[in-house]
């Protein structure tokens, strides 16, 4: 199976090139509702994740990247666990990484970026491609997804933000 997802994130990653990241997840011990990394009895999820663009003010170090993210491993709430584990939390994610308005990650938004995440309906995150080995046929299925409109629109201002 191929998936492959387009995130939006919270800073810029320090890795250029693909950055694997492995860990166990299972439900967060103190909050069941919410999964985490390395918890006990955790089943083993493999993330590559990619960085295509980052975006920022002049001088200033970027506030927000574009990120490719291919899973090997199909867990609950895979990308946003590790993209938050790795301090990369997805733009409007509720659950794992939703700043408050005195966080400086927010506080370093411009002001049209803070009200195009608070237009979106969930986190900043797009199952782009999925692909498959049909069961029976055995053939090659092949699908992409078009970015729905409030990640089109996010991802468009953050381009204006581009050195």
């Amino acid at each position: 199976i191929e998936r492959r997802y387009w995130a939006l994130c919270y800073g810029s990653p320090s890795w250029d090139d693909t950055h694997t990241f492995q860990s166990s997840l299972g439900r967060n011990p103190q909050d069941r509702k919410k999964m985490a990394v390395n918890v006990e009895n955790g089943r083993v999820a493999i993330s590559h994740f990619k960085r295509i663009q980052s975006f920022g003010l002049h001088g200033k170090h970027p506030f927000a990247s574009s990120i490719e993210a291919k899973l090997e491993t199909g867990r609950t709430h895979q990308v946003r666990v590790h993209l938050t584990h790795l301090g990369h939390s997805l733009l409007g994610d509720p659950t794992y990484g939703s700043p408050t308005q005195n966080q400086a990650k927010w506080k370093s938004l411009p002001p049209s970026i803070q009200a195009a995440i608070q237009a979106l309906s969930g986190q900043a995150l797009h199952a782009r491609i999925l692909g498959f080995s049909h069961p029976i046929s055995g053939e090659n299925l092949h699908f992409e997804a078009p970015l729905f409109p409030a990640f089109q629109t996010l991802l468009d201002l953050l381009q204006s933000y581009t050195e």
